[in-house]
C-alpha cells in the first residue's frame, strides 16, 4: 500500500497554475493545434491525408464545440487544456485513446474497442466525520470494496475503453492512501478526477494526488453563504473545508470545478451568479450544476425545480459560457440543459456509476441498476 511518505517534503508548485482562455486569436492557435493533433492521429491509422481530413469531420464536435457552438473559453492547467470537466485533458494520451477509438467507431477504420467516456467510481459510502455531522442519527456504512477490489475494477474499466475516472464517495478522502495506490498502479491513458468535501485535505496530501497522476478535483459546495451550505451538508464546517482545499488544488495544478446541486430553493438568476462570483474568486475553473439524482419512474416532488427555474439555468449556462462579459469566469457544465453537448458531460447516454457495492448504475440524473462490475460487462448499449 502506498502512503505520504514520512518527511518527504513534496514540492510547492507555483501560485498562477489556472488560466482562462478568451482571447480570440489566442484561442484560435490553441484549438488550431488541438484540431492538428486529431488530423495527425486519423492519419496514422489511414495513411491518407485526405482519408484522414474526411475521418475527423465526423467527431469535431467531441473536439472543438460546446453544446454545438464554437468554444469561446477554455482552461489551461499546467500545460493542458479543458473545454469542460467532463472532456479530456488535452495534450494526454488518454484524449489520443479516445479519438482513436472514435475514428475507428464512427469511421469504421479498422476493428475495435469502443471507448467509454466517463465513469463514476464510489470508494466509500460514508460521506465524512460522524463527530461532525450536525444529523445525529446518522449512520457510518462499512465499505464493502476492498483495495484489491477497486484495482481489479479500475483495471477492468481500462481494459474496457474507460478513458476517465471519478473516484468519489462518500468522502473518498477516508480513504486517501487507497486513492494514491489506484492512482499509482492504473495504466496511463485515462483520466483520474476527485469529487469531496475538501475534508481532511492538506497541501502536502494534494500535492501527493498530483504526483500519483490525477487530473483535477471538484469540490461539493451547495451555497455561496457559509451558513446555508453548512446546513445544507449537514456538517457545520463544511464551507470552511471547501475554500481551504480549493487553495490547496490550485497551488497542486489540478483543475479545480465545483459541484452545485440545483435545488429548488437556491435557483434564482440572483444566487447563480453570487455563486459564480464566489467560484471565480476562489479560483474555480468550473461550476457543474447538478440535480440529486432520482429512483426510475419517480413522481414529481415538492423540490423539484419548475419550468421557469429550467430557463434560468439555461439562460445562466449560455450566458456565463458565451457572453463577453463572463469570458474570465468559471465555465458552466449544467448535465440537463438542451444547450450541452451529450458527449462526455455526465448526461445519461454516456455515463455510468459504480457504487461502493460495485452495482452499476446507468445515467447521473436517474440510475438505473444494470449490473455488478465484479461479475458482469459493461452494458454494451453504452460501450459503442
Amino acid at each position: 500500500m502506498i502512503a505520504l511518505e514520512q518527511g518527504k517534503k513534496y514540492p510547492a508548485p507555483a501560485e498562477k497554475t489556472s488560466t482562462i482562455i478568451y482571447d480570440q486569436k489566442q484561442l484560435s492557435r490553441v484549438m488550431l493545434r488541438k484540431r492538428f493533433s486529431v488530423w495527425a492521429l486519423a492519419f496514422r491509422h489511414t495513411m491518407n491525408p485526405f482519408q484522414a481530413y474526411s475521418a475527423i469531420q465526423s467527431i469535431s464536435a467531441l473536439t472543438d464545440k460546446n453544446g454545438g457552438k464554437p468554444v469561446k473559453k477554455l482552461v489551461e492547467v499546467d500545460g493542458k487544456y479543458h473545454t469542460m470537466p467532463g472532456s479530456l485533458a488535452w495534450p494526454s494520451s488518454s484524449f489520443d485513446q479516445y479519438v482513436s477509438a472514435e475514428l475507428n467507431r464512427l469511421n469504421k477504420i479498422k476493428e475495435h474497442k469502443a471507448a467509454l467516456r466517463s465513469m463514476f467510481l464510489e470508494l466509500s459510502s460514508e460521506s465524512g466525520p460522524a463527530d461532525q455531522k450536525n444529523n445525529a442519527n446518522s449512520q457510518k456504512k462499512k465499505d464493502s470494496l476492498s483495495l484489491e477490489q477497486l484495482k481489479t475494477i479500475v483495471q477492468k474499466l481500462q481494459e474496457e475503453g474507460v478513458v476517465q475516472i471519478q473516484l468519489g464517495g462518500g468522502e473518498p478522502l477516508q480513504r486517501f492512501e487507497d486513492v494514491l495506490e489506484l492512482l499509482t498502479t492504473a495504466k496511463k491513458g485515462t483520466d483520474f478526477w476527485l469529487t469531496t468535501s475538501g475534508h481532511g485535505l492538506s497541501q502536502e496530501k494534494a500535492n501527493a494526488l498530483k504526483e500519483a497522476g490525477l487530473v483535477g478535483v471538484s469540490l461539493n459546495l451547495d451555497h455561496f453563504d457559509p451558513e446555508k451550505n453548512n446546513t445544507i451538508s449537514g456538517y457545520k464546517h463544511a464551507y470552511g473545508w471547501v475554500l481551504k482545499a480549493a487553495e490547496y488544488i490550485s497551488k497542486a495544478k489540478l483543475v479545480l470545478c465545483l459541484n452545485l446541486k440545483a435545488r429548488k430553493g437556491f435557483v434564482t438568476e440572483e444566487n447563480l451568479y453570487k455563486y459564480a462570483r464566489l467560484a471565480k474568486k476562489i479560483g474555480a475553473s468550473f461550476i457543474n450544476i447538478q440535480y440529486p439524482p432520482t429512483p426510475l419512474q419517480s413522481k414529481p416532488k415538492e423540490e423539484d425545480l419548475n419550468e421557469d427555474q429550467f430557463r434560468v439555468l439555461d439562460a445562466f449556462t449560455e450566458a456565463m459560457n458565451n457572453d463577453e462579459t463572463y469570458l474570465d469566469w468559471p465555465v458552466i457544465c449544467y448535465h440537463n440543459s438542451k444547450l450541452q453537448s451529450s458527449a462526455g458531460n455526465g448526461s445519461d447516454a454516456c455515463f455510468l456509476y459504480i457504487d461502493s457495492q460495485g452495482d452499476i448504475h446507468e445515467g447521473f440524473s436517474t440510475r438505473k441498476k444494470v449490473g455488478n462490475v465484479l461479475k458482469d460487462r459493461l452494458p454494451v448499449a453504452l460501450n459503442r
